[in-house]
């Protein structure tokens, strides 16, 4: 069974015209900071700052609902994700980001003792994460950019994993991972999606959730899957 069979949007102008309901988790590249701030200011305005269990109880704007996720999927298993209850972003070594205005929510999700986890790493972590809480070892597979696989072998195994995940880190990227995924439209974006530009460096941003409105309109509760060190554009 292979890794990767959700969803990839490859269309940067896409991502930068959608409506978002509010900014998640991590900081954001330059391209799209007007997109940010004002994603940031309407989810203040309306939450003042309140402390969420888990992406599913952050609030959807007025006129929305959650778009259904079916029991056991990857984005049902995203909305439940834990949020820590501050709002402080560390490094991988344990020291504060020096920009802590950027994020509004952080995971509660370790990204290791090394300087190693980028965007498209974020996006591979929480992927292969759910496949290793549903017990489907087999399909935490990664590819580098030359097509060499990175099988993960050793079942449940969770003292090793992050030793696995260090080692697709440092030889996957944006450019295999485009590879990986297939296209779909932006009218079915869902949780789970990946927009993605492939490249040395390209850039990856993760659906954490989706709301439609009586018109039809779809809003996203995005995570930003990029380091919290670096900055990648």
């Amino acid at each position: 069974m292979e890794y990767m069979h959700n969803r990839v949007f490859i269309s940067k102008k896409s991502f930068m015209t959608l409506h978002m309901w509010s900014l998640l988790f991590l900081i954001g590249c330059n391209q799209i900071k007007a997109e940010q701030e004002k994603a940031v200011s309407a989810t203040a305005s309306v939450n003042n700052v309140e402390v969420y269990d888990n992406v599913n109880a952050i609030p959807v704007p007025d006129g929305f609902k959650r778009l259904t996720c079916k029991e056991g999927s990857f984005g049902h298993w995203l909305r439940k994700l834990a949020l820590k209850p501050g709002k402080e972003v560390y490094l991988y070594n344990g020291s504060l980001k020096p920009n802590q205005d950027a994020q509004f929510a952080v995971i509660d999700m370790s990204v290791g003792k090394k300087d190693l986890q980028q965007c498209a790493d974020a996006v591979m972590r929480l992927r292969a994460e759910f496949l290793f809480d549903q017990k489907l070892f087999s399909a935490i597979v990664f590819s580098d950019n030359l097509g060499k696989k990175y099988e993960w072998k050793e079942n449940n195994n969770r003292a090793r994993f992050q030793a696995y995940l260090d080692r697709v880190f440092g030889m996957c990227g944006t450019a295999s991972l485009e590879k990986q995924l297939r296209p779909a439209a932006l009218s079915s974006v869902e949780p789970g999606d990946v927009f993605i530009k492939g490249g040395f460096p390209g850039h990856a941003m993760i659906v954490m959730d989706v709301a439609v409105n009586k018109r039809g309109t779809a809003g996203l509760c995005w995570r930003k899957a990029i380091c919290l060190h670096r900055i990648y554009i």
